[in-house]
């Protein structure tokens, strides 16, 4: 994949004056945190296989963060995972879908994430693969639910500030608009609305407030 429909090295989100980051291994990246000034470096995962994607919920006491549930770790092998912030207790996983899942972030509330799942391999139509969008809502039992998954690109999440909507970038194969724009779409999957079409060139990475 590239950096066109996802941040795929996307590694330092902030909140309460921390930073959290992965590395420093290709093979076997870890999280961390730190101060704003770059002191006191602290391990918060000493896991198998990757540790990508860091994302603060809105409170600041936990992350969620995709991971590999073994050490040989394939792209198929990502999952979706939720932590405490400081790095105590175990890590609990959200998908057992296996399949490649990236970018996951929380509603404004915290109480749903949101994030993005390859659903098809590469082909002579899909030269990036087909990318889904997933909530789930946080709780014992829950399922993911799709939002979107129509053979285009969905990707890079973000809800809006009720949490009823979710603003994305998307690219479609073979349609009449050129380029990633941003989209809105209802958490239900109802309601597909294209913000930007309009506008020449690639439009990506949106975020509400």
């Amino acid at each position: 994949t590239t950096r066109r429909h996802r941040k795929a090295t996307r590694q330092k989100k902030s909140i309460n004056s921390h930073i959290h980051w992965a590395g420093p291994k290709r093979s076997n990246p870890q999280l961390y945190v730190t101060d704003p000034k770059g002191r006191k470096f602290t391990a918060i995962t000493k896991r198998p296989g990757q540790n990508l994607d860091p994302s603060y919920s809105p409170d600041g006491k936990q992350v969620l963060f995709v991971g590999c549930p073994h050490f040989i770790c394939f792209q198929t092998s990502y999952e979706i995972y939720l932590m405490n912030a400081d790095g105590t207790g175990e890590a609990q996983r959200l998908t057992t879908n296996n399949l490649r899942d990236h970018d996951p972030y929380f509603s404004p509330d915290g109480r749903k994430v949101a994030w993005l799942t390859q659903t098809a391999a590469v082909s002579l139509t899909a030269i990036a693969g087909t990318w889904a969008i997933q909530i789930m809502e946080l709780g014992e039992n829950q399922e993911p639910k799709m939002v979107i998954d129509d053979g285009h690109i969905n990707s890079y999440p973000a809800f809006s500030p009720s949490g009823e909507h979710i603003y994305f970038h998307r690219l479609t194969y073979g349609g009449n608009v050129k380029g990633f724009h941003i989209y809105r779409i209802g958490t239900d999957g109802a309601g597909l609305q294209p913000m930007t079409a309009h506008l020449k060139g690639d439009q990506e990475y949106p975020n509400a407030y």
